[in-house]
């Protein structure tokens, strides 16, 4: 017959398997019925006492690890902060002058490279609108953009006779208020932050519904 005996071990963890030993090696001391247990209780003893000190060993080694990492960290940012003041009294005392920086083993920061371009928006397309008077206009989102900015133009589109649209957060705008029949160019440009903005898109053609 197949063994039908529940022990559940999976669902145990170390500390309670170490007691569930204890206790059935309890239950089977003087029992008659299991004269002669296989492993003895002595050998099962045995393997609950090594579970049980390996589980010690290893929250032992746990906490040692973690206090380990916590002064790890403490030393780290000790070095950092006295690395930072020293870096501050060579900055004061050499004026700023690189050269005398070097000869302090420290080199100066290279200056930060402002952000001044985003790519011009591509594949914008023009399909009517829901209503007559309405064009939707679609393009590839910008990276990096926050808005786009949308402007129209009756044909033929010149230097001058560019207007706005309409300002978009995503990559898609519903343009209203057309002259249905005529024939409108439209192009897109992506905003940045603090005012940056990218060239503008080609610029694409319809006739308005």
């Amino acid at each position: 017959m197949a063994n039908q005996i529940k022990l559940d071990l999976a669902g145990k963890n170390v500390a309670e398997k170490v007691q569930f030993i204890r206790d059935i090696v309890t239950a089977l001391t003087g029992n008659a019925t299991y004269a002669t247990p296989a492993p003895t209780l002595a050998a099962l003893t045995a393997k609950a006492d090594a579970l049980a000190a390996a589980l010690t060993a290893q929250g032992v080694a746990q906490q040692a690890a973690k206090t380990a990492t916590t002064n790890l960290g403490n030393a780290e940012s000790a070095a950092d902060d006295a690395l930072n003041s020293l870096a501050n009294y060579v900055w004061e005392t050499s004026g700023g002058d690189e050269v005398k920086i070097q000869t302090a083993g420290m080199t100066l920061r290279a200056p930060k490279s402002p952000t001044t371009s985003l790519a011009a928006p591509q594949n914008l397309s023009l399909t009517a609108g829901d209503s007559d008077g309405e064009l939707d206009a679609i393009w590839d989102r910008v990276d990096k953009a926050k808005n786009h900015e949308v402007q129209v133009s009756d044909d033929p589109p010149t230097s001058t006779s560019w207007r706005a649209g309409d300002i978009a957060s995503g990559s898609k705008i519903t343009l209203k208020g057309l002259t249905s029949g005529s024939k409108i160019w439209v192009r897109v440009r992506a905003l940045g932050p603090k005012g940056l903005k990218s060239p503008w898109s080609d610029p694409a053609v319809k006739r308005v519904p």
